[in-house]
């Protein structure tokens, strides 16, 4: 159900995302969405709080390994969110 409702929250973000003009839309969507839904499991004591981390950490790196390709000065920005990946996993 929650999954679902992920999906859908997702879908409505990215709507409203692409009306304002945000820089990748989708990413930003779905990196919201879930560390919400992260925030809220963590809220509950729940360990399933990780994977939604987990997926949140690996979209925005991703997000910011593109704008590092184009912009090599955010880097810094790439590297902090690498190294919050492998803190969630770990």
């Amino acid at each position: 159900m929650i999954l679902i409702l992920a999906i859908v929250l997702v879908v409505i973000y990215y709507v409203v995302a692409i009306n304002i003009g945000i820089n990748y839309p989708l990413v930003d969507a779905i990196s919201v969405v879930f560390g919400a839904l992260g925030m809220y499991a963590m809220s509950k004591k729940r360990i399933e709080q990780w994977y939604c981390f987990i997926f949140v950490n690996i979209a925005t790196s991703s997000m910011w390994l593109i704008k590092t390709i184009n912009d090599p000065t955010n880097i810094a920005m790439t590297l902090t969110w690498i190294v919050y990946i492998f803190n969630s996993v770990y």
